[in-house]
């Protein structure tokens, strides 16, 4: 996971805890416990000192559905961003040839002079 989405996983975890006024913390999720925690990413999952029930565990986990789908959306902005500069730079390419094509099909290849 990338230092941004960690520091915004921090941060939403920090706010969390002052709302649900529980002692709430980032673990990493081969250790969480599946009663008190609600996976955030593949790699973390916001872990509560107590069982996590009703309405704040669903919060949790609506809030967590948003950071998932947030970080597949800049995953999917990331790639499309490099294939984006990828095409841009096979356009280059094919119009640095288009203009070398016109150019030489616009001569006579024996005499050098323009066809019209």
């Amino acid at each position: 996971m990338s230092r941004f989405a960690e520091e915004t996983a921090a941060r939403i975890v920090r706010l969390l805890s002052a709302l649900l006024e529980k002692k709430l913390s980032i673990v990493d999720t081969a250790s969480a416990d599946c009663s008190r925690s609600v996976t955030l990413t593949a790699d973390i999952c916001v872990q509560s000192d107590d069982a996590l029930a009703g309405a704040p565990r669903d919060l949790v986990a609506e809030i967590a559905s948003l950071v998932r789908f947030a970080i597949d959306r800049d995953a999917r902005v990331r790639g499309l961003t490099e294939l984006l500069a990828t095409l841009e730079s096979a356009n280059l390419d094919l119009l640095v040839k288009n203009s070398a094509l016109s150019e030489i099909s616009a001569r006579d290849l024996l005499t050098g002079l323009y066809n019209r």
